[in-house]
């Protein structure tokens, strides 16, 4: 089988794809190399003494088309909990676990209940003006003061030379 017909052939299942993609709102089957099919058939396309740059770019195009396609899918089959994975190509595969991850992740972050550390911190030279502490309250803070606050602001009070953690 001469190149011309398989470059014709692979061309023709990205027809299909991109076509499938835009009229089903779920996400069809690939083959699991299906983009590196398509690259090469490109690739083939673009240096072969029959190839033309029109239509080698009208098939980048297209195949970027049903990547993102693909792409909005498959991050919609993630937060539906929806398991696609038989359905996808191997760089589909790496993108659907990375952002399973990345939103397992980010949920976790975000419903988890972050403590606290409180640090003993020393005012080491008075304020020249007070300061409002999350609840309101006016503070004026002297040299000599002792707070419990959080270590993030308590790391700030040091870098700003105003006060040092205790113990």
């Amino acid at each position: 089988m001469d190149v011309d017909k398989i470059v014709r052939g692979i061309f023709l299942d990205l027809d299909k794809a991109l076509s499938q993609e835009q009229m089903k709102a779920s996400l069809q089957r690939l083959e699991e190399d299906f983009y590196e099919k398509v690259r090469e058939a490109i690739r083939l396309y673009e240096n072969s003494p029959e190839g033309d740059k029109r239509e080698a770019n009208t098939r980048k195009y297209m195949l970027k088309k049903l990547i993102d396609l693909r792409s909005t899918k498959i991050i919609a089959a993630v937060l539906r909990g929806e398991n696609v994975e038989d359905r996808l190509t191997k760089e589909e595969k790496e993108l659907y676990n990375n952002i399973k991850a990345l939103i397992e992740d980010f949920k976790r972050r975000v419903l988890e209940e972050k403590k606290k550390e409180i640090s003993l911190c020393t005012i080491t030279s008075d304020l020249p003006e007070p300061i409002v502490d999350i609840t309101g309250r006016v503070l004026v803070l002297n040299k000599g003061d002792v707070l419990a606050i959080s270590s993030e602001i308590a790391s700030l009070f040091e870098k700003a030379g105003i006060g040092r953690r205790m113990g």
